[in-house]
């Protein structure tokens, strides 16, 4: 009998880290090296966020920036609202900065014509929740980390030339 609630308690455990969200970073060598894979349950960073004092977790916005936080609002519900599509495109030289957006996010995307490449997927639930944060005055980290349960998929691709980093929810 002991030995069935054991094995229980260990698929139940297992269930429970499976069904777990997860915040991974992987950093991969063009060259080489060692390839490092980084994956944090956003469950434990959000209980390692709880030790920190709340005063260190806290950015002030600013009197300036809260002045336009009605407008950000306004304009993530049309964002939410439009259809897909390119934003606003930036070519200077070789670098082309889009920024766009592709069902439930918005993407933004830098190349520099060489190997050098930024990819930044967010979905709009997440910045409407960065948003709603803002609202009392400040940048609230629990509350940014709380957002990344709403994500899924690729964050942030970043190619350099000497190595590539991804940033993903899964």
């Amino acid at each position: 009998m002991l030995l069935k609630i054991a094995g229980a308690t260990v698929l139940a455990a297992g269930a429970g880290l499976a069904s777990m969200d997860y915040v991974v970073v992987d950093v991969k060598p063009d060259r080489e090296g060692p390839r490092l894979i980084v994956p944090i349950p956003l469950l434990a960073a959000e209980a390692a966020v709880q030790f920190i004092p709340p005063e260190r977790l806290r950015v002030d916005v600013g009197k300036d920036a809260e002045r336009f936080l009605p407008v950000a609002r306004e304009v993530m519900g049309e964002l939410r609202a439009m259809p897909d599509t390119d934003i606003v495109t930036v070519e200077d030289g070789d670098t082309t900065v889009r920024v766009g957006k592709r069902s439930d996010r918005l993407e933004v995307r830098v190349h520099d014509g060489g190997r050098d490449q930024v990819d930044v997927d967010v979905p709009i639930e997440c910045l409407e929740k960065v948003l709603e944060s803002l609202s009392s005055g400040h940048v609230d980290v629990g509350s940014i980390l709380s957002a990344l349960h709403k994500a899924d998929g690729k964050l942030v691709d970043v190619h350099d030339g000497d190595q590539h980093v991804s940033v993903w929810v899964w």
